[in-house]
């Protein structure tokens, strides 16, 4: 896998709304991006390749420090997992 240009990171819980974020994420973006959710919930569905989930049962700022950390795009999105974003959004930024 190419190192992606944006690391999109955030505590996340939220896992029944993943799936849709997965999609909206997906539509007209042609900028290279990773997600990187940290949290104590795990997806019980596929995930695509591009999405890391890692457990954790730290705080909310410590989590958001372990999605950091092991991001490994050039910039990074602070991101929540309940936020819908429009289509083609990061080509934008």
């Amino acid at each position: 896998m190419t190192t992606p240009m944006v690391s999109v990171i955030a505590t996340a819980v939220r896992t029944n709304l993943w799936p849709e974020l997965f999609v909206n994420f997906g539509i007209e973006n042609t900028t290279s991006f990773e997600i990187v959710f940290v949290g104590d919930r795990i997806p019980d569905f596929p995930c695509p390749t591009n999405f890391f989930h890692i457990y954790s049962e730290s705080k909310p700022m410590q989590c958001l420090e372990i999605a950091a950390r092991n991001a490994k795009g050039e910039y990074l999105l602070l991101f929540a997992d309940d936020l819908i974003p429009t289509p083609g959004f990061l080509n934008n930024m």
